[in-house]
């Protein structure tokens, strides 16, 4: 199983020991869930070009955008 890279995270300041964490790796990889994940942690799926988004309340990652790009 691969994991997704951490590329940010910092500790809210609210004083529910969640985080929020931004996320790099490829839709294949697994997604990360856990219960101090912070809502609106983002992922970017490299090889989508997708930003996903994670609802803390239902434990899910939501598609958000698709990035522009290429030649």
């Amino acid at each position: 199983m691969i994991r997704m890279d951490l590329i940010y995270s910092k500790p809210l300041n609210d004083g529910s020991g969640k985080t929020y964490c931004e996320y790099a790796g490829n839709s294949s990889e697994t997604q990360p869930v856990f219960d101090t994940l912070a809502s609106g942690s983002k992922i970017h799926e490299v090889d989508t070009a997708i930003i996903q988004a994670y609802d803390a309340a239902t434990q899910t990652w939501y598609p958000q955008i698709e990035l522009g790009g290429g030649s």
